[in-house]
């Protein structure tokens, strides 16, 4: 082999290499999902609730609780309340009277037309089209307290009837479900969930699968993010929006002097055939 040749082949072998060790550019969108599905002629949404963010990801919420002497998880009907004023959020259901809004388990009179932990344990299950990484939500109408929980699925391939529906909450955490959270709301209006890696080795998750409801005691190990979680007091609340980033896969992106210079080999050893 001619010693150019071997320069060359060198070179270019050099070059490849430096793609794989080159910076990787991350890139990532925010994005906001208002619960609302509400119409001026009085319809209201109900069961599996689809919304859309500002930048395209869809959220399916649905309502999950506790129920029978096992007290295992089953499927709660939806459904999207607004108040006189308007506002909009999802909770449990006490019928189409004027309630205070939200998105909640429905055919349930006040304050259980929220999440709350009164009767049964209540979640609601929120599957997003890209994972998220659940930065905080927006609450419409809150009960006699408002400590809530997160979780947020780790467990790889996600199935209802094997990681959520007939389960106890105790067995949650060994199916997947890794808890974020739990902490006190403080009242309506914008909180964080805490999604900081406190409890998860430092680490921001972001996943397609989250749960979010009333302060589950069986989640306690999470400890407690802000104000006091165990009082004793029941928890109710109504969901009126997310909040999240999507951060997209990491790209390679090779530096501009060895793409330059990878281009300037190749037409060298083009031209000299």
């Amino acid at each position: 082999m001619k010693l150019a040749n071997l320069i060359k082949i060198t070179m270019v072998g050099a070059l490849l290499a430096s793609f794989s060790t080159a910076s990787l550019a991350t890139s990532s969108s925010t994005h906001w999902w208002n619960l609302n599905c509400y119409s001026p002629n009085g319809s209201r949404c109900q069961n599996d609730i689809e919304y859309s963010s500002n930048n395209g990801i869809t959220a399916t919420v649905k309502a999950y609780g506790t129920s029978g002497a096992n007290n295992t998880y089953e499927r709660r009907t939806l459904y999207e309340y607004t108040n006189s004023s308007g506002d909009v959020g999802l909770g449990s259901g006490a019928g189409p009277a004027a309630v205070p809004g939200g998105v909640g388990p429905y055919n349930e009179v006040s304050p259980n037309h929220g999440f709350d932990n009164q009767d049964a344990q209540e979640f609601a299950l929120i599957h997003f089209t890209w994972d998220v990484a659940l930065e905080s939500i927006d609450l419409s109408w809150v009960g006699n307290d408002d400590d809530i929980s997160v979780l947020a699925w780790q467990g790889g391939n996600f199935s209802l009837n094997s990681h959520l529906v007939g389960k106890t909450a105790a067995q949650l955490d060994g199916l997947g479900w890794t808890p974020i959270s739990n902490f006190d709301a403080g009242g309506t209006g914008n909180t964080s969930v805490y999604n900081d890696g406190t409890n998860t080795g430092g680490d921001i998750v972001s996943s397609l699968y989250w749960l979010v409801g009333a302060y589950n005691a069986n989640f306690a190990s999470a400890g407690c993010a802000s104000g006091v979680c165990a009082t004793g007091a029941k928890d109710y609340f109504k969901l009126n929006k997310l909040h999240g980033t999507h951060h997209d896969n990491d790209v390679p992106i090779p530096g501009t002097v060895a793409l330059l210079a990878l281009g300037l080999v190749l037409m060298r050893t083009k031209k000299t055939r």
